[in-house]
């Protein structure tokens, strides 16, 4: 891992392309899971980064050429999500492997997209949930009198099933996070407990969004992430399945969360189609969410 240079602006805003705070990300794929996950440190302010890093992966040479390098480059942000700025897919073949010199690799957009639908195929893990939007009308004969003219959604985390866990444990100790976006500052940040050792976890959890419009959960997306907690270090994604109108819905053009899939969207446009009842689901989970 030597340099990055030129291309590294294109995804940050101009006026702030002086600012961009650059690390990269590799995967050794068909693997995606912790033991497999690398990164730089960070390199700031600067368009054109020198990391001067060797990452290395441990596997027997017989099956090096079954593997591919995924790299991709992301700009950190403190505050808020990170940005994606290109990525590159190298094979590991007889040429890769006996390349005397550093070679450069023109980043591209979402090169590693073909992986992530071949990666998608073998997910097996489900998330069982309860959805309910909750009316006006309706909280006003459950709770009396109504202090604000909007209802609330309600989101039930049952379990997960068949997550599969990672750095060679045979358990993990998984929990759920719960995203409205775009986010509002009032709802703050809800997860579930920890259910330990354990690749069936049930929560029974759940999530309550007071102050909600019914017409803006049209332009809303639901994202429900599951997550290996570690004590010691960052916590690793298992999974996770966003819920909203995707392509169907006028908020899709350049939201990067309004991606709900078939399933997704079919759950979320009965959940919207029947308020004040449940609609509940159980949802094959992505293994890749930016």
């Amino acid at each position: 891992m030597s340099v990055c240079k030129n291309s590294l602006s294109r995804s940050v805003d101009v006026l702030n392309v002086l600012c961009v705070c650059s690390y990269v990300k590799t995967y050794l794929l068909p693997d995606k899971s912790k033991s497999s996950k690398r990164k730089t440190v960070i390199k700031k302010n600067t368009v054109n980064p020198v990391y001067n890093e060797v990452i290395r992966y441990v596997l027997p040479l017989s099956d090096l050429e079954r593997h591919t390098v995924w790299l991709s480059v992301w700009h950190y942000d403190r505050f808020g999500r990170n940005d994606f700025l290109g990525d590159v897919v190298i094979p590991l073949n007889a040429q890769a492997l006996t390349e005397a010199e550093p070679q450069w690799h023109r980043l591209e957009q979402e090169a590693g997209m073909k992986w992530k639908s071949v990666l998608s195929l073998t997910s097996k893990a489900d998330l069982d949930v309860a959805l309910k939007y909750v009316t006006v009308d309706h909280l006003s004969k459950i709770k009396g009198k109504q202090k604000k003219p909007f209802g609330e959604l309600i989101v039930t985390v049952k379990m997960a099933r068949n997550l599969s866990a990672v750095l060679g444990d045979s358990q993990c100790n998984a929990f759920c996070k719960c995203r409205l976006l775009p986010e509002q500052s009032h709802y703050g940040k809800q997860k579930t407990r920890v259910v330990r050792q354990s690749l069936n976890p049930t929560w029974n959890h759940s999530f309550v969004f007071a102050g909600v419009a019914f017409d803006d959960l049209m332009q809303s997306s639901l994202e429900l992430t599951v997550w290996d907690y570690d004590r010691f270090n960052s916590s690793e994604f298992l999974g996770g399945i966003r819920l909203s109108l995707g392509s169907c819905g006028s908020n899709s053009q350049g939201k990067e969360w309004f991606d709900a899939n078939e399933e997704e969207a079919a759950v979320w446009r009965s959940m919207l189609d029947h308020p004040n009842d449940w609609t509940e689901a159980s949802i094959q989970m992505r293994i890749f969410m930016e």
